[in-house]
């Protein structure tokens, strides 16, 4: 796990966000800022994890320029809310990290599994495996 969390952070660095690894209460959610283009994340998170998709989450409310106001939850996100769009964007970053592994799962159960993707992403992950068998054909 903890090779991912370099990864997303490597990313989160290269798209110029700030990121500040914090140590809360265990029910203490990540956040980010979009006016400080910042996101701090609590490694002490109850479900350790999940930390892998908060980061991806957080950072993609920056690079969607998400502005407003807080808007934690602890379940499902809407459709093409701000919420799902951030989960989209954690989705495909986690996917393209573990696509390039050399033990890549190669179905989407196994990729939910390995990686503790909630489980109202497994549309959204069916998609982006379908999109990538799709690819090897075309190639």
């Amino acid at each position: 796990m903890i090779d991912i969390i370099d990864y997303l952070f490597k990313v989160a660095t290269s798209l110029g966000i700030n990121f500040e690894v914090i140590y809360e209460a265990p029910d203490f959610p990540s956040i980010s800022f979009h006016k400080a283009n910042k996101m701090y994340i609590n490694l002490n998170w109850k479900n350790q994890w999940e930390i892998p998709f908060i980061i991806g989450h957080e950072m993609g409310h920056l690079v969607n320029g998400d502005i407003g106001t807080w808007e934690y939850q602890s379940g499902p996100s809407s459709k093409g809310s701000k919420e799902h769009n951030a989960d989209i964007f954690s989705l495909k970053m986690i996917f393209d990290y573990a696509m390039n592994q050399i033990d890549a799962p190669s179905e989407p159960c196994d990729f939910i599994d390995q990686f503790d993707i909630p489980a109202w992403m497994y549309d959204d992950t069916m998609i982006l495996f379908k999109k990538k068998k799709l690819d090897r054909k075309i190639r």
